[in-house]
């Protein structure tokens, strides 16, 4: 059997898996697989801080959101991630491009992996960018 790649999810996959919504649990679960799950910093405190601002979750859902979200493989911004993201600054500036996700894409542009979006509008112009197709 074929091992399955590390994938680069942004913060909407993870948020909507934790919300239980039908197509994040099949990317994740049957098509990636949890265990080829791996998130940005950024999306790590993306996720923190929609924690904080969600209305309607028990302090129990936070507690075991919070859990798994800790659980999940956590890349660090680096220098070479920080570069990249840099220059897209210069080049999709015209673009609004998020701050947030130019370091997520650039994540995934430097460690050549894929990159899974509920949000493919946001990423889908960049260069280099490879965008997991379900």
């Amino acid at each position: 059997m074929k091992k399955k790649k590390k994938v680069l999810c942004d913060t909407n996959v993870i948020s909507s898996y934790l919300m239980n919504s039908e197509k994040a649990i099949d990317l994740i679960e049957k098509q990636i697989g949890v265990e080829n799950i791996v998130i940005s910093s950024v999306t790590y405190m993306e996720l923190q801080k929609w924690l904080w601002s969600y209305k309607g979750l028990t302090d129990k859902q936070i507690q075991a959101f919070k859990k798994g979200i800790s659980s999940l493989a956590l890349i660090h911004i680096d220098r070479k991630i920080s570069a990249v993201s840099v220059g897209f600054y210069e080049n999709y500036k015209e673009a609004s491009m998020q701050i947030a996700n130019m370091l997520i894409a650039a994540t995934a542009i430097t460690l050549k992996i894929k990159l899974c979006t509920l949000n493919v509008k946001d990423f889908k112009f960049i260069k280099g960018v490879n965008l997991y197709n379900s």
